[in-house]
């Protein structure tokens, strides 16, 4: 009995001692393997992070390429008008108009500018009283359509109806700072760049054209006749093409999970995927409290990209502004963070579940060795201890005078 405890004592000492030996391997191996999962995660969080930001601020710059063609396109018209206009007005070394256009000239002008640019809701001139030309009193009670009858006043207007067919009409309320619940005075298109002495971007308003009311942008150039004001050129152009441009944005980005907002620079949407008839609404009215107040942090050209784990979201600003213009619009992309980072999480979630795998692996793997071990001590055991048991059978038959 003594020598089966013993080779119990054996078995279990050496038993105990595997044991421990393989559940320090198992324990280590699930310590070192939940440490690399969590620098792997952490590490791929933050190349996600990066990726993300690139890829959002790519596409925020895209739509603001693709914008800006539009929108610099008109500029680009008026300011072509306005050099001519400012030729009319100055003189040669002999004192001769630099250029020999007359009015009707001009109007002819405007006319073919519309029909040559099919987006273009309308071109207008609007000089100063007795401006450039100086000729107002030679056209005082004109029948010539554009000019003011009662004063000369050039200012021609020619527009596009909605059956594509052109209108000419004398311009009005050039002088008008009434504020309108858009946010701009009536005459904007005119004040700012006499006040300015620059080019100007009206933000979109309801305008009349025609017998029609449409949401349109105005680009405004100056005339500038030794450096002062004569007054100016402007191109209309409808917005409309940004709200299915960046719906077609928001469709290619997560499947639309997302949505898209054009903020002009007085605060009103342009564009919003998510609602299009909030349009020319006030950002802050419309938008989530935490896109207004991205909105109101925003500073200069300089974009910002923000992360609101607590919220769920992923905001991006881009401000850009328009030609030479002092107005800048805003162009805000909003993701929710599930929906971005499903990819990681995925992958995440199949890194845990390899893990988990692993572990019970090694316990399996280690529970075999534990148990092979513990049969081969218990077979050196019995082994050591069947010797002994011999001897002292042995011994036993000696004491008995049998030896």
């Amino acid at each position: 009995m003594k020598f089966k405890s013993i080779q119990f004592s054996v078995a279990a000492l050496a038993g105990a001692i595997v044991l421990s030996i393989v559940a320090a391997l198992v324990l280590y191996a699930v310590i070192s393997g939940a440490r690399t999962q969590d620098l792997v995660e952490k590490r791929t969080q933050e190349q996600f992070d990066a990726v993300i930001e690139q890829r959002l601020t790519s596409l925020a710059q895209t739509q603001a390429s693709q914008i800006l063609r539009r929108l610099e396109a008109p500029l680009l018209i008026a300011r072509g008008i306005a050099t001519t206009n400012a030729q009319i007005g100055m003189k040669d070394e002999a004192g001769n108009p630099r250029l020999s256009v007359d009015r009707a000239q001009l109007i002819g002008l405007l006319k073919q500018t519309l029909v040559d640019n099919p987006l273009l809701l309308g071109t207008y001139i609007a000089w100063e009283p007795n401006g450039v030309d100086r000729n107002d009193a030679g056209y005082v009670g004109t029948a010539v359509e554009g000019i003011d009858p009662a004063n000369g006043r050039f200012q021609p207007w020619w527009y596009r109806n909605t059956d594509g067919t052109l209108g000419l009409e004398k311009l009005v309320d050039l002088s008008n700072d009434t504020l309108l619940s858009t946010g701009v005075r009536a005459s904007e298109y005119y004040l700012c760049s006499k006040e300015s002495k620059r080019a100007c971007t009206i933000d979109p308003a309801p305008y009349k054209v025609g017998d029609k009311m449409v949401m349109l942008a105005s680009f405004i150039q100056p005339i500038l006749i030794d450096g002062q004001f004569q007054g100016i050129v402007g191109a209309d152009l409808s917005v409309n093409f940004i709200q299915d441009l960046l719906k077609a944005a928001d469709a290619q980005l997560y499947s639309g999970a997302g949505e898209l907002a054009l903020i002009a620079n007085n605060g009103r949407l342009v564009a919003y995927t998510k609602d299009e008839n909030k349009f020319g609404e006030k950002a802050s009215d419309v938008l989530p409290a935490a896109e207004a107040a991205g909105l109101a942090k925003l500073s200069g050209d300089t974009l910002r990209y923000e992360i609101d784990r607590e919220n769920g979201q992923i905001r991006l600003f881009l401000p850009f502004q328009i030609g030479e213009t002092a107005q800048r619009w805003t162009l805000l992309i909003d993701l929710p963070l599930s929906a971005v980072m499903a990819d990681a999480e995925k992958m995440q979630n199949e890194l845990s579940e390899q893990r988990r795998t692993d572990i019970t692996g090694m316990t399996l793997v280690g529970l075999a060795i534990a148990a092979l071990g513990l049969l081969v001590i218990w077979l050196l055991a019995h082994g050591i201890a069947r010797p002994l048991r011999q001897m002292v059978a042995m011994l036993d038959d000696i004491a008995q005078g049998e030896g």
